[in-house]
């Protein structure tokens, strides 16, 4: 395939010998063939252990594998091919024209929202994972559905607010569970 191979065994070796921990997988694919497929030890994950490590395990191809904020990445490329596909008109629509049944909730601006603001966490929706521990229950990452470890509501920043919807990045996974359709209770700005 043209590839290294000397390189590529160089590269397998310093992940065995622990040079760049917790890398479980490599799969190298080229001109739609497989390549290169090893898989290594490494921590399983675990919400509340130091450093989220969880038991060691040698990962394979059937080993489930926590994938975290990749899903941000897998539910942008799926808007853009509902759109292409003319499910979404534009990123540029209020959330509320797909949440007919959470119309009550519609209030204090969050008409504002947008598919694209949720897509890029300038929601305004008030919570921000980067705050506290993600073990901690304080975390609004333990909200709107992720653990379920609290029922707190999100509040959302409103008009009068110092930060407006689209103009400030907060992370918050909880934009893209919106867009899943999975938990529009988490609009709710009251508790």
């Amino acid at each position: 395939m043209g590839i290294d191979e000397e390189l590529l065994t160089k590269a397998v070796d310093k992940i065995v010998g622990g040079q760049y921990p917790e890398v479980h997988a490599m799969l190298i694919y080229k001109d739609g063939k497989l390549v290169l497929e090893e898989y290594f030890q490494g921590h399983e994950y675990k919400w509340d252990a130091p450093m989220h490590h969880g038991d060691w395990v040698t990962w394979n191809r059937d080993k489930l594998h926590q994938i975290h904020s990749d899903t941000k990445s897998i539910t942008s490329a799926c808007v853009g091919i509902a759109i292409d596909q003319g499910f979404i008109e534009s990123v540029h629509q209020s959330i509320f024209d797909y949440f007919p049944e959470y119309q009550h909730l519609n209030t204090d601006g969050k008409d504002k929202i947008t598919i694209e603001h949720l897509l890029t966490m300038t929601s305004g929706l008030d919570a921000n994972e980067w705050t506290v521990p993600y073990s901690s229950p304080e975390n609004p990452s333990s909200d709107c559905g992720f653990h379920h470890a609290r029922s707190q509501s999100v509040a959302f920043w409103g008009e009068t607010a110092e930060v407006q919807t689209g103009t400030h990045f907060t992370y918050f996974g909880g934009n893209q569970i919106l867009l899943e359709r999975n938990h529009p209770p988490c609009l709710r700005a009251e508790n």
